[in-house]
């Protein structure tokens, strides 16, 4: 058993552009692969590789956006990049995820969190964009779209208002908490 939310931010254009940027850049190394021994391991570490020397450029333009430090991404980085004999860690595309993940949560910050139904009745309005969670996204020229509804979205609507005061770009999200 576990709760549902929908979680949701107001992100502002320039963050909101890196990411879609950087998801672009690297989407293609996405998926989680296979394990250790299977066939296809090597060619998605090979991938993620890739993926990760991409993200330099997208880390600098980072560093000047938020206030955060961001060592422990080019850590991460690093050691993707050292040759597999002088790994700390086994997997490329760990730390492909590690840092995305971090990247993710320093672009998004931290979200307003409504609970709702466990029932999958209720999606997050907009566009799709992922790395692996799914997220939906909504320009401030579209948040008229948002049509009313129950009192989530409500408090949506309302807070879409603030974030148009400030030109930023709503992104929203279904997370589960829990336990199976």
């Amino acid at each position: 058993m576990g709760d549902n939310f929908f979680e949701y931010v107001g992100v502002p254009r320039p963050r909101f552009e890196l990411w879609r940027d950087i998801l672009r850049d690297v989407g293609f190394a996405r998926g989680y692969g296979p394990a250790h021994g299977q066939p296809g391991y090597e060619e998605h570490q090979k991938l993620s590789r890739q993926a990760i020397e991409q993200l330099w450029p997208h880390l600098d333009v980072l560093a000047r956006l938020v206030k955060d430090d961001l060592s422990h991404i080019h850590r991460s980085i690093a050691d993707a990049r050292a040759p597999q004999h002088q790994r700390r860690l086994g997997s490329v595309s760990l730390d492909l995820s590690h840092a995305m993940s971090s990247i993710e949560s320093l672009i998004l910050g931290t979200p307003v969190q409504e609970e709702i139904p466990n029932d999958g009745s209720f999606r997050a309005p907009g566009h799709e964009l992922a790395w692996r969670i799914q997220r939906s996204f909504l320009l401030p020229e579209e948040y008229a779209q948002v049509p009313p509804g129950p009192p989530v979205v409500e408090r949506l609507r309302a807070a879409l208002q603030t974030f148009a005061s400030r030109g930023d770009v709503y992104v929203g999200w279904i997370a589960w908490y829990g336990y199976e």
